[in-house]
């Protein structure tokens, strides 16, 4: 195989490159009479992430949602666990499901694959922390706290102007 090098001593390269992604590159020796090329996939599969979870805290299953490139399978995985493949091409979402994670700090990463699983994309990831109680519940509570301290004091109050 010929290498485009230092040292080739190539009369002519050309190389040209899709909308698709797809190289083609020639090359001509001296004294050669044909060019010789070959055909190289560039580009790799792209993925976008328009809903992450990317630094929340988290206590309720939430979605992670994107767009991959036609022909291409968006893969997601938590922390180091497996990648999952996600249905959906364009549009892609995937449900997560925090009661099966620890509390503590993850991380969902997100990547695009070719249909023949020979290429991915670079991953991309988004941090995100898991709560033991539901943030709602924790507010709701708080809030009825607060209701209650108010009733204790407005009624301590109200006795205590009476006398």
């Amino acid at each position: 195989m010929d290498t485009l090098g230092e040292g080739g001593g190539f009369e002519s390269v050309a190389i040209a490159v899709d909308g698709h992604g797809i190289a083609f590159v020639a090359w001509t020796r001296p004294g050669e009479g044909s060019p010789r090329g070959f055909l190289r996939r560039t580009a790799f599969p792209g993925v976008t992430v328009f809903d992450s979870p990317a630094g929340s805290v988290l206590s309720e299953p939430f979605f992670v949602r994107g767009t991959v490139d036609e022909g291409s399978v968006a893969q997601v995985r938590v922390d180091s666990g497996d990648w999952v493949n996600v249905t959906g091409s364009p549009s892609w979402e995937t449900r997560i499901d925090t009661a099966t994670l620890p509390t503590g700090p993850h991380t969902i990463t997100v990547r695009a694959c070719r249909a023949t699983f020979d290429e991915c994309s670079a991953p991309q990831e988004f941090a995100f922390r898991t709560a033991s109680t539901p943030v709602v519940a924790t507010l709701l509570g708080v809030a009825i706290a607060l209701v209650i301290i108010l009733v204790v004091v407005a009624f301590w109050h109200s006795r205590r102007a009476r006398r």
